[in-house]
């Protein structure tokens, strides 16, 4: 079987043989004072500026390529590993246990491609529109007719393909994956779960946000941003706490972000407020107020003993200490240039940014 990567043909004899997770070494942390240190970067004019958020998976990190594509850089110096010009970049892209990088054509073709060299792989017409999420066994999708499906990754089949709950058209829903439920939020701000088994409603919850915000999902319970901050068990969409906003939601002013889960620990931008919350509901640590903050919040991002938001304007992106105590300074700030699609992810202790089209890895503390 032949396939063609970057204009050289390599021959496979089996596209679902996939090799190991590549390792790669954590960059050494910071001080968690004054300006964090780029590790590489800015790469200017690398990536189209609606990108998704970076995507890390072990030594690269994906993107959505300037031109269109995506691309994929090395994470330990920010030169290009691979290109694959055929996708596209705005259907989105996921990892795959690590190993593969899964995304889609303009004709609706899920295709792969190995995380480390941009091989592809297995391919198959899933009709994707849009990429939700993945994990090591199933893909999956929000087709051109606004289903649901999934693709096993062992074969490449389609094992289901369902109407949701409530329409998931007008603009890209967030999603994620755990629990035995798919979650996704549309761009209305209605949360509905699905059975990741066969795609049968779990339940929805109407009115949630004014848009589409990503859930976050920990050890069966789902935690979801916007008019409140609300913990909702995953199989049965049960509500176990609701958390209101610390300011009255004006214009969509305030309200929560998408959350983020790390090591039990749910990490939540309230307006302009950086909160963490432990399971129950309970306030974690201090709360640290946050420059420049305006929807569209980004997902605050964890790395080390860090945690990490992008602000809105002004600034840039900024990390405190996750455990709250600031008496020894009011963490870092890494200014960025004005301009749009600011988005982060993180990885062996690395921060990815994008802005404006521009990629950089920053040192985190």
């Amino acid at each position: 079987m032949w396939w063609l990567s970057d204009g050289r043909p390599s021959v496979f004899t089996d596209p679902f043989d996939i090799p190991s997770a590549a390792t790669v070494r954590p960059a050494e942390l910071g001080t968690g004072t004054g300006t964090p240190e780029p590790l590489w970067g800015p790469e200017e004019g690398v990536a189209d500026g609606g990108s998704p958020p970076p995507l890390p998976v072990r030594d690269v990190v994906v993107f959505a390529a300037a031109g269109g594509g995506v691309a994929a850089r090395r994470v330990t110096d920010g030169k290009e590993a691979w290109r694959a010009g055929e996708v596209r970049g705005d259907a989105g892209y996921l990892s795959i246990a690590d190993r593969l990088v899964a995304t889609a054509d303009s004709d609706g073709v899920l295709r792969t491609y190995v995380a480390s060299t941009g091989d592809p792989r297995w391919t198959v017409d899933a009709g994707v529109d849009a990429l939700l999420a993945a994990d090591a066994a199933h893909v999956y999708v929000l087709t051109s007719e606004g289903a649901l499906r999934c693709v096993a990754t062992k074969d490449a089949t389609v094992r289901w393909t369902r109407r949701p709950p409530l329409p998931l058209t007008g603009g890209r829903p967030a999603a994620a994956l755990g629990g035995g439920v798919l979650v996704i939020c549309t761009s209305g701000g209605d949360v509905v779960a699905v059975r990741a088994a066969d795609g049968a409603r779990a339940w929805v919850r109407k009115g949630q946000a004014a848009g589409a915000l990503r859930p976050a999902i920990d050890n069966g319970t789902v935690f979801l941003g916007g008019h409140t901050l609300a913990a909702v068990g995953a199989h049965d969409g049960k509500v176990r706490w609701n958390k209101p906003a610390m300011q009255p939601i004006r214009r969509g002013v305030y309200g929560f972000g998408p959350p983020t889960v790390a090591s039990g620990v749910v990490y939540v931008l309230d307006g302009d407020a950086m909160r963490s919350l432990r399971p129950d509901g309970e306030e974690a640590s201090m709360t640290t107020m946050v420059a420049g903050v305006t929807p569209p919040w980004q997902p605050p991002v964890v790395q080390a003993g860090s945690v990490w938001a992008v602000e809105s304007r002004d600034t840039g992106v900024s990390g405190w200490p996750r455990n709250g105590d600031i008496s020894s300074g009011q963490g870092q700030t890494y200014p960025l240039k004005e301009g749009s699609g600011r988005t982060a992810a993180g990885a062996a202790n690395r921060l990815f940014v994008l802005n404006s089209g521009a990629l950089v890895a920053l040192r985190v503390f």
